[in-house]
């Protein structure tokens, strides 16, 4: 029996565990790309919602002198617009974070408003929330 060629049952069952270990990982890779896929497709899609929004409250702004109604839109993101004054002493980063979601990001841009008829810059924030309601 010395003669004979192939492979011994204990090669065999150890080439099976090192595929079954190369499987498992492969396995556990393969969801986490398809999660962090997933993620970034929501955060790109936030990105372009916070853009489109930021250029509407401007518009409405510079046309109608007031922000837009904070909203909920139809594919599970939140909308949330701010102003604050600049240089009116007031800190324009200290803004309410109450309506936000769990995940969310912020785009902001220095916009010219008129406060008794003199035109003043002022920080605009728009917040694209997504997830749960706090």
């Amino acid at each position: 029996m010395k003669d004979q060629k192939g492979a011994s049952l204990v090669e065999v069952m150890g080439a099976s565990v090192i595929l079954g270990i190369v499987v498992a990982a492969f396995l556990a890779l393969s969801q986490h790309m398809a999660l962090a896929d997933r993620t970034a497709d929501l955060e790109t899609r936030a990105l372009r919602l916070a853009e489109e929004k930021l250029s509407y409250a401007s518009d409405q702004l510079r046309n109608n002198n007031g922000l837009p109604a904070n909203q909920q839109e139809a594919d599970g993101f939140s909308v949330v617009y701010q102003i604050a004054a600049l240089g009116s002493g007031t800190d324009p980063v200290a803004y309410n974070d109450q309506s936000f979601g769990p995940k969310h990001l912020s785009l902001q841009t220095i916009v010219t408003v008129s406060e008794n008829g003199k035109p003043t810059p002022a920080l605009l924030t728009v917040t694209v929330s997504w997830g749960d309601a706090p």
